[in-house]
């Protein structure tokens, strides 16, 4: 009887485990995707750990909503996806189980990462960590050369669970 109490309770702390971490499966963008973004004042998300709860019902919003939208790039290709987010398509490509930028564009601007910045690892849990740095070459208005590169950090600090305006 403990033995089999001990097995059930180990089954369901690893698959409370699996469940706060991002995967692909759950968190990946995937064709047809439209996700409704709004910002709002800034409020200080206070300590990491874990079962840490974030109250922002009550933020004020800055300015209005707005659509993000996410398509194939090729009929099937699920590897290759673009967002599209005020009028600009962001290129993104699944590799490796890592979420890459490859490039943007819009009406004045293009640019193309030869070295591309990594967004997200699947899964990504609790302690961990994505550093990773990106180069590009693009253009302004087709004239006026651009390049980019930087270095970017991600880190999970904490888990818990997130109270929106919606409640």
């Amino acid at each position: 009887l403990y033995l089999s109490i001990l097995v059930c309770l180990m089954a369901v702390s690893l698959q409370a485990q699996h469940r706060q971490s991002i995967n692909s499966r759950c968190n990946y963008y995937r064709p047809g995707d439209r996700l409704t973004k709004q910002q709002v004042e800034y409020k200080d998300p206070g300590p990491s750990g874990k079962q840490i709860e974030w109250d922002f019902s009550m933020l004020n919003p800055i300015d209005e909503q707005y659509q993000l939208s996410y398509y194939n790039t090729t009929e099937g290709d699920t590897a290759h996806i673009i967002g599209m987010e005020h009028d600009t398509r962001y290129h993104y490509e699944l590799k490796n189980e890592t979420l890459w930028l490859s490039g943007y564009e819009n009406r004045t601007t293009q640019m193309n990462f030869e070295k591309p910045e990594a967004q997200l690892r699947y899964p990504f849990r609790y302690g961990d960590s994505l550093r990773t740095t990106f180069s590009g070459k693009g253009l302004y208005c087709q004239k006026v050369d651009l390049v980019a590169q930087g270095e970017t950090t991600a880190t999970v600090d904490a888990t818990g669970l997130i109270i929106t305006p919606t409640k």
